[in-house]
């Protein structure tokens, strides 16, 4: 429910517009909506806090270039034409995102009623859910589980990779991964250094807090990633979910969703001509 628009987008070839819904809101308004949603939904608590796109980050200490704590896949974050230090690009949407989520913990916490959670989930803003979530798929309250890196009803990769888009968190280790953001910055471990890509970073993290990290069928976790497109400029947007087609939803060459779960009205990123 990105009201902003497209700014902080990283799948640019999408060409993704804000949802028209929320446009016009203000953060008073979507924080309303958003209450009156959970509690529609069942939620005895709710609450919500608004992040920008952007916020400010921490001066890297001196470790981070000592070390190339860094993006390998972004050389490290040295821009090839210049040779010099450049601070944009992938590695400081990971950062960025890894503080406001550990924002967003740190306040929860602050605000939670219970000493301790059964079960935490974290869940990107585009995601779209076609079905329930079932947490008797997740019992260990001490293990994080996710499904594995790709989409949902397609083949996936031959060796399992992180899939950082949502997980469910047991409540006793749950801190140890969303706090990710002071663990870039503080702690030392060399298995921390020159990481591959975010999901490496949170491999790597898991491994140094001692989290079991568990793959589970991508069923269990039953969302599509989701934007709005405009196919032309006199078209309105339109919802359409990505990595899939209704081929494949209906003919999956791995385990899915029930085709009649998503709406037969639902338009997809893929096949839409910009």
């Amino acid at each position: 429910m990105d009201a902003s628009g497209a700014k902080a987008f990283r799948a640019y070839w999408y060409a993704p517009v804000g949802n028209p819904q929320f446009v016009n809101y203000t953060a008073q308004d979507l924080e309303t909506y958003i209450i009156r949603r959970a509690r529609f939904y069942g939620a005895s608590r709710a609450g919500v806090l608004l992040l920008p796109n952007e916020v400010e980050l921490d001066v890297l200490p001196f470790h981070v270039f000592a070390n190339q704590r860094l993006l390998v896949a972004e050389k490290h974050g040295i821009r090839e034409s210049t040779g010099k230090f450049d601070a944009s690009g992938t590695f400081w949407l990971f950062l960025m995102k890894m503080k406001k989520v550990e924002l967003l913990w740190n306040w929860t916490v602050g605000n939670r009623m219970d000493r301790s959670y059964d079960h935490v989930v974290w869940t990107r803003s585009d995601a779209y859910w076609v079905d329930d979530l079932k947490m008797e798929h997740f019992p260990d309250h001490a293990r994080v589980y996710s499904r594995p890196w790709g989409n949902l009803c397609s083949k996936p990769f031959r060796e399992p990779a992180i899939n950082d888009q949502t997980f469910v968190l047991g409540g006793h280790v749950a801190g140890r991964l969303l706090t990710g953001y002071s663990a870039f910055l503080l702690n030392k471990s060399p298995l921390l250094d020159r990481v591959g890509s975010a999901e490496d970073f949170l491999k790597r993290l898991a491994v140094v807090r001692k989290v079991p990290w568990t793959f589970v069928r991508p069923d269990w976790l039953p969302f599509f990633l989701a934007m709005h497109m405009q196919p032309s400029n006199s078209s309105p947007p339109v919802l359409c979910i990505r990595g899939v087609n209704r081929e494949l939803l209906e003919r999956p060459v791995a385990e899915c969703v029930a085709p009649w779960r998503v709406p037969a009205t639902m338009a997809f990123c893929d096949t839409l001509v910009l």
